[in-house]
């Protein structure tokens, strides 16, 4: 392969709001001399975006100007574009899920090892305050889990209740079972179940870490629309317990519809970064060398093949 360049000219793909919060932070990071160039971005609508180009897919995947790809499409259409992008010799971060099934994601992952690519697949729920917090406490305490569950409350988007499109809760929801993995270790889907009424859905699991302690998970999803809440709450032997409101993003770093989005940061603009600029920055240090190009990939896989386990078992009742 050719020698890796010093600036990445990237293309974001899907300008929905994740698109336009990396279109942001890759403008952020090339006004910063970070490596990364916004080099375009692809999209099913017509769109002017502070004169970036528009490129259609086959531009941006067949341009040897064109070293990496951000997938931040649908989840039923990730595994197509990224298996493209490998094809075409692309780098390429993809917002989870990367796909619909843990062979083909380990698949994807080996063709861009032995091509010398970076698959990196998003999950900003790793880089949350709370999860730092609760992996420190599993780290630092003696004591035996003896129970955990999280919950995650939000509305439909359009995508996550096309089961027959994106798969059903708990791939769509997959970031969740990583982030139970990346603090617990392995892990084992044990029940499952689904309730679908006029006003949404909900889907519950249990997992078995390999200390016999269970944690569950459960995800309800409405059709009105509803504040996005995520809930953790772990108990200890000791009498100790782990527990948060929740660790959604700051509202700050995900543009509404329609706002404008810099082509620079803004003087003396303290903003505190945020987790998707997190995200990035991962994404080039693995590009530039600092950080392996296989991390994380494990940790991607073994998740979809628990959240595929736990579809399995509500399958029969979709």
């Amino acid at each position: 392969m050719a020698d890796t360049p010093k600036v990445f000219n990237i293309v974001v793909i899907g300008v929905g709001i994740a698109g336009r919060v990396r279109i942001r932070d890759l403008k952020e990071a090339e006004a910063g001399g970070k490596g990364l160039k916004l080099a375009g971005f692809v999209s099913r609508r017509s769109l002017i975006i502070d004169g970036v180009r528009q490129l259609n897919q086959d531009e941006a995947l067949q341009s040897p100007d064109v070293h990496g790809v951000m997938v931040c499409t649908e989840p039923g259409s990730h595994e197509e574009i990224v298996q493209r992008a490998l094809d075409h010799n692309k780098h390429v971060l993809v917002e989870y899920p990367v796909a619909l099934s843990p062979q083909k994601a380990r698949d994807m992952y080996s063709q861009a090892a032995e091509k010398g690519l970076v698959l990196h697949e998003e999950n900003i729920a790793l880089l949350t305050e709370a999860q730092a917090r609760l992996k420190e406490k599993v780290a630092t305490t003696t004591s035996r889990l003896t129970s955990g569950e999280i919950t995650l409350r939000g509305n439909y988007n359009g995508w996550i209740e096309d089961f027959s499109r994106s798969g059903l809760p708990f791939l769509t929801n997959v970031s969740i079972i990583q982030t139970v993995i990346a603090v617990f270790g392995e892990v084992k889907a044990t029940r499952a179940e689904m309730e679908t009424t006029e006003k949404g859905f909900i889907a519950s699991g249990e997992l078995e870490t390999h200390t016999g302690s269970v944690i569950r998970l459960t995800l309800e999803r409405f059709k009105e629309k509803v504040p996005r809440v995520k809930t953790l709450r772990f108990e200890f032997e000791d009498g100790s317990v782990f527990d948060t409101e929740g660790d959604k993003p700051p509202e700050s770093i995900i543009p509404g519809r329609g706002e404008s989005i810099p082509t620079a940061p803004i003087p003396g603009n303290q903003r505190k970064k945020g987790l998707f600029m997190q995200d990035l920055e991962l994404f080039l240090e693995k590009l530039q060398g600092p950080r392996s190009r296989s991390e994380g990939s494990q940790l991607s896989v073994e998740a979809l093949k628990v959240a595929s386990d736990l579809n399995s078992l509500i399958a029969d009742k979709c």
